[in-house]
Formats: structure tokens, C-alpha cells, sequence
């Protein structure tokens, strides 16, 4: 049976892009609670739109790509997903997860904890209006 999932999201807007800070519930196993594994998952994603000057540095849904690699994630991009409209290119959206080796401790850290992850976020937010040309 289906149940339903709390998922928490903060979000900054800058000129052409959005940061967003995401926790959500996730469900743990046997080995997960004895290697001492939290309940929340937390991202943090990137979307990036038409107009500002690193969305035609994208090509394609390649995570690994430059433009993806180049942006400031812990480490490193571990999604990426092309938004299109009609065929358009609407954003892309570029994510990294804290679900790494050694990362168990971030899934211990509930909503309250969530300035941990705005500074990471901040750092990409920085990034991309630096990019931009516009102070952050």
C-alpha cells in the first residue's frame, strides 16, 4: 500500500536560474539503521534557464558534461534532467545528492539542520551570478 512522503523545499531565485534545497523522508532498511543511517535525504539542484550566459554551455543530459561538472557540487553532479516544452529546452536541471560514501551523517541531519546545506547552496547560487555578471 502507497503512503505518503513529506519533502521539504527551499528555494533562492537568481536572474535566469533557481537553487533549491530539498529533504525528504526516505525509507531504511535493516542495514541502513545498523550502520547507524538517518531517515532524511537531502539534494540540492540547480536549474538553469534560457538566457543566462551558461545554459548553451549545456548539451544534452550528459551529467558528467562540463557545464555540469563545472558548477560547485558536492560531490559533483549525480543527477541531470533537460526540461523541453514543445520540444524547446526550458532549463536544465543539475543535482547532487549527500548520499556518498562516507555521507551517512547528512542523512542524520533533520530540516532543522538545513543552513548545512544553504551554504553548499549558497556557493552554487554565487557561482552562477558570478556568471552572470551580477553580484549574488
Amino acid at each position: 500500500m502507497s503512503k505518503w512522503v513529506h519533502k521539504d523545499i527551499w528555494r533562492k531565485y537568481g536572474n535566469k536560474f533557481l537553487i533549491e534545497v530539498s529533504r525528504h523522508d526516505q525509507e531504511l532498511s535493516e542495514i541502513d539503521r545498523a550502520f547507524g543511517r538517518g531517515p532524511n535525504l537531502w539534494t540540492i539542484y540547480a536549474y538553469i534557464y534560457p538566457g543566462h550566459p551558461r545554459f548553451s554551455a549545456f548539451e544534452g543530459s550528459d551529467m558528467w558534461q562540463p557545464a555540469a561538472s563545472a558548477l560547485p557540487m558536492h560531490g559533483g553532479p549525480s543527477f541531470m534532467h533537460v526540461h523541453e516544452s514543445k520540444g524547446v529546452i526550458t532549463s536544465y536541471q543539475v543535482g547532487c545528492d549527500y548520499r556518498h560514501l562516507h555521507d551517512d551523517y547528512f542523512s542524520t541531519m533533520g530540516a532543522d539542520e538545513v543552513g548545512r546545506f544553504m551554504d553548499d547552496a549558497d556557493e552554487i547560487f554565487e557561482y552562477l551570478s558570478a556568471k552572470a555578471g551580477e553580484p549574488a
